[in-house]
Order: C-alpha cells, then sequence, then structure tokens
C-alpha cells in the first residue's frame, strides 16, 4: 500500500483532500471515537459501537465541509477576523478637538 501525501515542494500537505490543519482535526476526531469506544465497551459493546461510528462519521463530515469552505489557512483567518473590531470608536472628547484644530 502506498499513500501520497506530500504532492511537490511549497505546496501545501494534503491527504485525500483534507489540507494541513484539517488532517490534525480529522485524527483528533477519530482518536475521541476510539477513546468513547474504549470507554463504552464496559456497559454495551453494540452501544459502543454505534456511538464510536457516528462520532466518527460526523467528524468526517465536518472535517471535509470545513475544508472546502475555508481551505488551507482560511478556519484561522476566519476566526482571527471575528477578533477584529467592526469600527474603533474613540471615547474621549479631548482627541476630537484636537483632530479638529
Amino acid at each position: 500500500m502506498d499513500f501520497n501525501i506530500n504532492k511537490g515542494v511549497n505546496r501545501p500537505l494534503d491527504f485525500y483532500g483534507l489540507k494541513e490543519q484539517n488532517i490534525i482535526y480529522f485524527a483528533a476526531g477519530i482518536l475521541i471515537a476510539i477513546v468513547f469506544y474504549f470507554f463504552l465497551a464496559f456497559i454495551n459493546q453494540y452501544v459502543a459501537i454505534g456511538v464510536a461510528v457516528v462520532i466518527a462519521a460526523v467528524d468526517y463530515l465536518a472535517c471535509y465541509y470545513i475544508n472546502n469552505k475555508f481551505g488551507v489557512h482560511g478556519l484561522a483567518k476566519s476566526s482571527a477576523m471575528k477578533s477584529c473590531p467592526q469600527r474603533i470608536q474613540i471615547k474621549r472628547v479631548r482627541n476630537l478637538l484636537l483632530k479638529n484644530k
């Protein structure tokens, strides 16, 4: 079995369509599904399999949705833009008076 992970120099890491940080999110989601399986396997194996499959499916769909919507660095850019102010408000009258002169 041969997996092509990197497609060239100065190109983003790509694995089956997932790009860079989305690969890490996908791996973390699968790891969470495995942990939930092991915790719930002591109660009932069929419930554990069902929960793990649902978590893995949601993780798969969410990662590919984020990848298609935001791209390589788009999720980081989107969250950074949410923290930027929409406008700057001057609350001191003194600053306004100095600007008008």
